[in-house]
């Protein structure tokens, strides 16, 4: 029996676990793939805001929604979408 863990698997995760996961995840239509993934990616967002958050406490909530925009888009995008914001990284 082979000691090197297939490539992708998360270490947390046994081999035959994720097995019965990618089973199970070949067994969704499109449109639940996505609504699946569009869930996950709405829960990564807010825990990026909580950390915004937490690490800005005395920001108000525009100036926390423009440092995730740039960290998540770019200071370009930020500077774009927020003119009036001094967003230059910490």
């Amino acid at each position: 029996m082979s000691d090197v863990r297939p490539r992708g698997i998360p270490d947390d995760t046994s081999v035959d676990a994720w097995k019965v996961e990618m089973q199970a995840l070949r067994r969704l239509t499109p449109a639940e793939r996505h609504a699946l993934w569009f869930e996950f990616q709405c829960e990564l967002d807010e825990m990026a805001m909580n950390a915004i958050r937490r690490a800005r406490p005395d920001a108000d909530e525009r100036r926390q929604l423009a440092e995730f925009v740039r960290r998540a888009h770019g200071a370009d995008v930020a500077r774009a979408v927020y003119p009036d914001l001094d967003l230059e990284e910490p």
